[in-house]
């Protein structure tokens, strides 16, 4: 990643005038002049497009405009744009100019004034500002943001505090547990309704988010009793288009509902915040169609296109990772994978068994996880097992090979029963906690990396307790 903050405060290139746009020149950057219909006439930059580079490249912001001789060719491209902070008279005279007090930097169809301050840091980032200063950026929200293209426009995306996005600190080896099956508990225990299985819309009330919390709470509590990290997952699951559909959310309702599930579980983070344990923000992205059916196949461009919405909104948040769950089909696996690397978020993927150790399109997982790391350079963070029982998979564990090193977490169904059991069942079965405690266990064992404990279908707090007495 460029860092334009401290390219755009080098000194200009002999002959230009030290401004933003000049400077940005300097940086390796190549920008051009329009004109405008401000009543002071002055020539700015503007921002029009994004240009894609590929699958899995990042984007890249396109300033274009007429040829300029004196800044060069058209089209100017950079993977970060500032946005500069309204300036205080302090800020001001310290840049050494009478600059407007309004807002300048780069957003969605501005202007970048050719004669706005060289200093590109916010007022209130950079260490010696006022403290004054600092506090009242800090109020405004001021700072650096990313340019996406959404519907053909380029639209500013504001930075948010991520903890461990550069860095997931599953990855070190460290214990980390999940919850277990939110849906089955919310259904059965609960005898809460969920239309479609979707947990999403009971983030639209105080009560269902009254629900979700209390969900959350023992699963927190185990992981501060043994000193585990946890990851939060967000419950959009079923927050895609085609589920979205059936329960009334569009496009934009979409969007909504997945911000606000990662607001909630940064929330949770922030109330759990004394405890001194690694707890990741995920957000979740199930299957389009039924995870137990491959019935609605895509390639992997489809895919891509369709999940990335999903995952420029968990991009846009305070999200850590993003993880693909219940997947039955590798072209699936392969979208979300480039879609997530094009956004830099850290993606997982997480294979659904048969009772044969196979993915429901029947190839086998060791080719499975190979062919997804073949497609996209191995862009995945790590691969993960759910809704299957250890007794359906644990066969398809004796062969070797080094994709074995990339299984890193297992959520296992409470259930021996088969996919179309389950799926016809009308009363919970909770299977042997301590049966599959043990048999994690045993996991832990055979695969090297394993660190990502939880449940899924049919599994609740007493079974990911008895995982966290048998393991640790």
């Amino acid at each position: 990643m460029i860092d334009l903050e401290g390219q755009w405060t080098r000194p200009p290139r002999p002959g230009l005038s030290g401004t933003p746009v000049d400077c940005a020149v300097e940086a390796g950057l190549q920008v051009t002049e329009v004109p405008t219909t401000r009543r002071d006439e002055r020539p700015f930059a503007k921002v029009c497009g994004i240009r894609r580079q590929g699958p899995g490249q990042l984007s890249r912001v396109v300033i274009d405009g007429p040829r300029d001789e004196r800044l060069g060719a058209r089209g100017a491209e950079f993977d970060e744009a500032p946005v500069l902070g309204p300036m205080s008279p302090w800020r001001r005279r310290r840049a050494g100019g009478p600059w407007p007090l309004s807002p300048l930097g780069i957003q969605e169809g501005c202007h970048v004034p050719r004669d706005a301050p060289s200093v590109h840091r916010p007022i209130g980032r950079d260490l010696d500002s006022p403290p004054d200063a600092r506090r009242d950026a800090e109020r405004a929200g001021h700072g650096r943001c990313r340019l996406s293209l959404q519907d053909g426009h380029v639209r500013p995306r504001r930075q948010t505090m991520r903890l461990y996005r550069d860095a997931l600190p599953q990855l070190s080896g460290r214990p980390f547990l999940t919850d277990g099956g939110l849906e089955t508990t919310l259904v059965f225990l609960n005898k809460i309704e969920l239309p479609c299985f979707a947990a999403f819309p009971l983030l639209g009330t105080e009560e269902g988010r009254g629900e979700l919390e209390r969900f959350f709470e023992p699963y927190i509590a185990l992981a501060q009793r043994h000193r585990a990290g946890m990851i939060l997952d967000a419950p959009t699951w079923r927050a895609n288009p085609d589920w979205g559909a059936q329960l009334g959310f569009d496009a934009d309702a979409l969007a909504a509902i997945n911000r606000t599930a990662i607001r909630f579980i940064a929330a949770l983070r922030r109330h759990h915040s004394g405890s001194g344990l690694p707890l990741v923000l995920n957000g979740v992205i199930g299957p389009r169609g039924d995870g137990y059916r491959p019935e609605s196949a895509m390639s992997a461009d489809q895919a891509a296109d369709y999940h990335r919405p999903q995952i420029e909104v968990f991009a846009d948040s305070e999200a850590d990772m993003v993880s693909a769950v219940t997947l039955t089909t590798v072209a699936e696996a392969v979208g979300i994978a480039r879609a997530a690397r094009a956004e830099r978020l850290p993606v997982v993927i997480s294979f659904t068994l048969e009772t044969d150790g196979r993915l429901p399109s029947g190839q086998t997982l060791g080719s499975a996880i190979r062919e997804t790391d073949a497609e996209t350079d191995a862009a995945p963070a790590y691969y993960m097992i759910n809704c299957a029982h250890p007794v359906h998979f644990e066969p398809a564990l004796t062969e070797s090979g080094p994709w074995l090193e990339r299984l890193r977490g297992v959520r296992a169904n409470a259930s021996t029963k088969s996919h179309a059991e389950l799926d016809a069942a009308t009363a919970l079965d909770i299977g042997d906690p301590q049966d599959l405690g043990r048999r994690y266990a045993g996991l832990r064992e055979r695969l090297p990396n394993l660190t990502v404990l939880g449940g899924c279908c049919g599994t609740d707090h007493r079974h990911i307790a008895a995982i966290c007495e048998a393991c640790f």
